[in-house]
């Protein structure tokens, strides 16, 4: 680790505000691990169009280190909420900017029933 990163390490932000994830790439098996929500964003779809409508963004970020990829249409089986319902999530992009995590948009899919 470089000595002049002061960034905190996700360890941490994991333990404190994660939630328990399922994550399946196409053809592969499931790996669980923790996600953690970040405030979803509202955009407004169609930009520039004088009939929007807006949509939410549901953005979560995942510790490289315990998923090695994450390509379009993986889906993530997680709760909104720690002890919430689990919802179905599916990758809808991927920001790859940062080297310890992965920031993830995800598409809200159906309840999960065990």
């Amino acid at each position: 680790m470089d000595p002049m990163d002061f960034r905190v390490p996700m360890a941490p932000i994991l333990a404190a505000f994660g939630v328990p994830a399922t994550v399946t790439m196409p053809d592969a098996a499931p790996i669980e691990t923790v996600g953690v929500w970040i405030l979803p964003t509202m955009n407004d779809v169609p930009q520039g169009d004088p009939f929007t409508r807006r949509e939410s963004r549901y953005l979560m970020a995942l510790d490289r280190d315990a998923v090695p990829e994450l390509p379009r249409f993986t889906l993530i089986e997680a709760p909104e909420r720690l002890n919430g319902p689990v919802f179905e999530w599916t990758v809808d992009a991927t920001d790859d900017g940062d080297p310890d995590q992965y920031r993830v948009i995800l598409l809200k899919g159906a309840e999960v029933t065990s």
